[in-house]
């Protein structure tokens, strides 16, 4: 019985081979669970790759469609501002889409181009400057709504240039109606004036 006990009784050699046994089964279970997570994370990167190159698409897609629509109303703000300030050292307008939700203005300062206008421009060349990307926006965006609200615009502004924004309004905005306050009775006169003259 003796002998026989011996031969049965785990040695310490088993008992090395035994936790060799455990240990390597041990790791070989925390290598699978690392490659199952590295598998799972180089998904989750292409994942990430994907929707990132969908949104700089959506990003770039919307900042083009933006630019061009302020590119079409380039001409016309172009235009309405000329019309305010004719034979002047300024002008070139243009809207350029800058990061997500916002845009520059730009524009030609006597030989100076591509500048900022709130640098170069008095506050009466940027409340018409102003009032004529609004007028622009109001053309292109408010067809079927004739109705054009004008809240005391030329405070600013100096009489040779007010009696053009008259002109202005009569001439490019016939279809429209105005409601218009002002408390410079001047300007209310050639408001007047400008109505009879164009109709």
């Amino acid at each position: 019985c003796k002998g026989e006990l011996q031969r049965i009784t785990v040695t310490e050699k088993s008992k090395e081979i035994v936790n060799i046994i455990d240990f390597l089964t041990k790791a070989n279970d925390t290598y699978n669970k690392i490659a199952k997570t590295s598998d799972e994370l180089d998904k989750k990167k292409k994942l990430e790759s994907q929707m990132k190159s969908i949104y700089d698409t959506f990003i770039k897609t919307k900042s083009d469609e933006v630019q061009k629509i302020y590119n079409e109303l380039e001409e016309d703000f172009c235009r309405y501002y000329e019309h305010l300030h004719p034979n002047e050292k300024s002008g070139d307008i243009r809207l350029e889409v800058k990061r997500r939700a916002s845009a520059e203005i730009k524009s030609r300062f006597y030989e100076r181009d591509n500048e900022d206008p709130r640098g170069f421009y008095s506050e009466a060349h940027l409340d018409s400057l102003g009032l004529c990307i609004f007028l622009a926006f109001v053309k292109r965006f408010n067809a079927g709504f004739p109705l054009i609200v004008l809240d005391d615009v030329v405070s600013s502004i100096d009489a040779s240039h007010r009696s053009r924004i008259g002109e202005l309004i009569f001439t490019q905005f016939p279809d429209n109606q105005f409601l218009i306050t002002t408390h410079d009775n001047i300007w209310f006169e050639e408001l007047c004036v400008a109505q009879q003259a164009f109709n």
